[in-house]
């Protein structure tokens, strides 16, 4: 009789055991649903879109026009000076809205100084940062804080071009809105022309409807007017050269 009384007693504890067990599985359950799903906002929030680097095309106020680079490698750098050896000119253009908490900067190999949006003109490359949260332009980086001169071409040799250059105050400020805005009307050519030596990375353009597109040195002629851009105001090798406006035989 008492082994009898036992058996009910058992299967009640095996019972309880096999609900205690159930209740533990699904809390266990819960929690990892929840910690998944945690997981998922944590990367949304984490996740931001790709920076951008591009030519100015124009620059006003509160807006830019840029013509984008294309990486060519997947390569990804923590470094805010860009080396357009990694990237190709597309033809894709890009305006970004320049935020009142927008930041500007300079960049180089050395490190980033403050800069400001009226240090930006027409032919400056700039790397864009933008904000993950609202999609606004955060960091703006100039990569060729420089000086421009607006030249008219007397003659090419290989790997050399001679011009004479204008004089022309509106340069000088660094205030060339953009390249359409290029008036040379009240300009005059200086009487000495000087030899420019383009070096392996000088970068060489065309502009014309609106976009730039790759040349070279034998796409230029006599006449033809091209903006000269060099790192600092001291140097002749020129960084980059746009051919702004060609004459009827270099056109055709």
């Amino acid at each position: 009789m008492k082994a009898r009384r036992w058996i009910p007693i058992a299967l009640a504890a095996a019972l309880l055991l096999a609900a205690l067990a159930g209740c533990s599985s699904s809390s266990n359950s819960e929690q990892e649903d929840e910690d998944t799903s945690n997981s998922d906002i944590a990367s949304s929030t984490d996740s931001t879109e790709d920076d951008t680097v591009g030519i100015v095309l124009s620059v006003s106020d509160n807006q830019l026009t840029l013509q984008r680079y294309t990486p060519i490698s997947t390569e990804s750098t923590e470094s805010d000076a860009v080396d357009l050896e990694n990237y190709s000119l597309s033809q894709d253009t890009e305006l970004v809205a320049l935020q009142d908490d927008s930041l500007f900067y300079t960049a180089d190999e050395s490190g980033t100084t403050a800069a400001s949006a009226e240090d930006l003109q027409a032919g400056s490359i700039v790397l864009v940062k933008w904000d993950a949260d609202t999609g606004n332009a955060a960091e703006i980086i100039l990569q060729n804080d420089g000086y421009t001169d607006a030249a008219s071409v007397v003659s090419t040799t290989e790997g050399e071009v001679t011009v004479s250059l204008y004089q022309s105050d509106a340069l000088s400020s660094n205030t060339l809105s953009s390249y359409d805005a290029l008036d040379l009307s009240s300009s005059t050519l200086e009487e000495t022309a000087q030899t420019l030596t383009a070096a392996d990375d000088t970068r060489i353009y065309r502009y014309e409807n609106g976009l730039l597109s790759s040349a070279a040195l034998s796409d230029l002629s006599e006449g033809d007017t091209i903006l000269v851009s060099y790192t600092s105001s001291a140097s002749t090798t020129p960084s980059q050269i746009v051919l702004i406006s060609a004459t009827s035989s270099t056109a055709s």
